[in-house]
């Protein structure tokens, strides 16, 4: 894999952009969420959470870029994550208090739960050990399919056997861009996964 293609797919399956996939899946894997809901209702609920989880986050990360804090704005080393990770997590609890008092779906908390648990976790790991965010939040995706699957049994092979083939790919994106190893992006995948799936 050369660098370009590398590259190419990492940018393509970059964290902020699986974020909004993965609630793009909640609202649709889950469509009582969004029952009774009115379309505009649902889709700034959706574009909320990724503006407030995603884009802000990236601001952050072109902030410190500019301001000299970080080398690029990929933050290859793992002191340069914890900033970031700390804003976002404090995000999803400013986010989980606010749906809370608008008594919004248990799903969505749940879920806003999850991604700070995950998050959390990665924080702290990041401390003694380098952890793929990119398989981190596939492995979240994965994991609303799953629950999905355990809950209403529905026919989701197909999905799931293109998101193992995107997670191959990433994974060795991340490989080949020596960002990460192979110890690095399975960890990255399970941690990803295991508090989505269980929270939820």
């Amino acid at each position: 894999m050369n660098k370009a293609t590398h590259t190419f797919i990492s940018v393509l399956f970059h964290p902020a952009i699986v974020n909004l996939f993965n609630l793009i899946a909640l609202f649709y894997l889950f469509p009582q969420l969004y029952s009774g809901i009115p379309d505009k209702l649902k889709w700034f609920y959706l574009l909320f959470i990724f503006i407030s989880t995603s884009i802000i986050p990236i601001i952050l990360v072109f902030v410190l870029k500019i301001s000299g804090r970080v080398q690029t704005i990929m933050l290859h080393d793992r002191e340069e994550r914890r900033i970031p990770y700390l804003l976002t997590i404090f995000i999803y609890g400013f986010d989980y208090y606010n749906f809370a008092k608008l008594s919004a779906n248990p799903i969505v908390l749940n879920y806003l739960l999850a991604c700070m648990a995950v998050l959390i976790i990665i924080f702290i790991v990041n401390y003694f050990y380098k952890i793929s965010i990119h398989t981190a939040t596939l492995g979240s995706f994965l994991a609303l399919l799953m629950v999905n699957f355990v809950h209403t049994g529905d026919e989701l092979r197909p999905l799931v056997a293109i998101t193992f083939v995107i997670i191959g790919l990433v994974s060795s994106a991340r490989l080949f861009a020596h960002s990460h190893n192979t110890n690095q992006v399975y960890l990255g995948l399970i941690i990803g996964f295991v508090p989505m799936f269980i929270i939820l």
